[in-house]
């Protein structure tokens, strides 16, 4: 690899790895990945959108390649956990 290669090759493999973001997982694509824990809480906006940002965040925060919600009580105020994965 050229000098002028190394240098265009190396930014776009750290903007790449800049765009990481945790994915949402069911519990089939779950199963065989390493659980890094849970991570619960709670908030007024029941905005599914707010939801997947808050928990994308997290998981992000701990290392995590993904998340799955196992419990999500909803109403006024709505709680969520999530389990998060490597």
């Amino acid at each position: 690899m050229t000098r002028l290669q190394t240098m265009l090759f190396v930014p776009g493999m750290l903007i790449a790895g800049a765009a990481f973001a945790a994915a949402p997982l069911d519990n089939q694509q779950a199963q065989g990945l390493q659980s890094l824990g849970t991570v619960s809480f709670g908030q007024v906006s029941s905005d599914p959108t707010s939801v997947h940002q808050r928990l994308e965040e997290e998981a992000k925060e701990r290392g995590a390649t993904g998340w799955r919600i196992i419990e999500n009580r909803t109403g006024d105020y709505q709680h969520v956990t999530a389990e998060l994965y490597k």
